[in-house]
């Protein structure tokens, strides 16, 4: 459809020209919260529009696309520097764990949510096979799992991310001390070769 169509070529417009920009000049850490709070905030906004009002539908599907699009290349480019933490820890790479981790965590987040929105939405008393028209209750329930309920969800995300260590100026000095390091031992490495 033309909704998801605009959804991703904005989101591909935002990744492209604004994660790299954004991510150097604030690090990823802050452009992610700023980021992924004004996507709650706008996701939250879809609550307000009736079914009919698609301009405001598309306004703010155009804002949150844009808001959530950065936060798509940092999450793995801040799960790479949580390999190199681990790494510079404990002076071992765990570059497999971290990103099967996380593969991990999306696949049980996506299955889980939509669970739950299918149990809050039956709840609401919502009829499925292919009924066109809910009742009022339904409705509500439908507006709910598109608005408020991922907005709180995207909020319990935002407020995780104050536990996340790695800030800009962290990082900077983490990558410095691991150059060091390997450096170092690739000095080390060739002293120790035959010639």
């Amino acid at each position: 459809s033309i909704f998801n169509m605009t959804t991703a070529v904005v989101q591909f417009i935002g990744v492209i020209c604004l994660s790299r920009f954004l991510a150097n000049k604030y690090g990823k850490k802050k452009v992610f919260i700023i980021c992924l709070s004004l996507t709650a905030f706008f996701t939250a906004l879809f609550y307000i529009p009736s079914p009919t009002d698609i301009s405001l539908i598309f306004v703010l599907n155009f804002l949150k696309s844009l808001a959530y699009a950065p936060t798509v290349p940092l999450l793995w480019a801040m799960i790479g520097d949580v390999a190199d933490h681990i790494e510079y820890e404990n002076y071992r790479r765990a570059t497999g764990f971290c990103f099967s981790g996380i593969t991990l965590a999306l696949k049980l987040g996506l299955g889980l949510g939509g669970a739950i929105a299918g149990v809050i939405i039956s709840m609401f008393g919502y009829v499925s096979g292919g009924i066109s028209i809910q009742n009022e209750s339904a409705m509500e329930g439908i507006r709910l799992v598109s608005s408020i309920v991922p907005a709180i969800l995207f909020g319990i995300g935002v407020l995780a991310l104050y536990f996340y260590p790695i800030s800009k100026e962290y990082n900077e000095n983490m990558q410095a001390e691991l150059e060091g390091r390997r450096r170092l031992a690739k000095e080390e490495a060739l002293e120790q070769s035959p010639t």
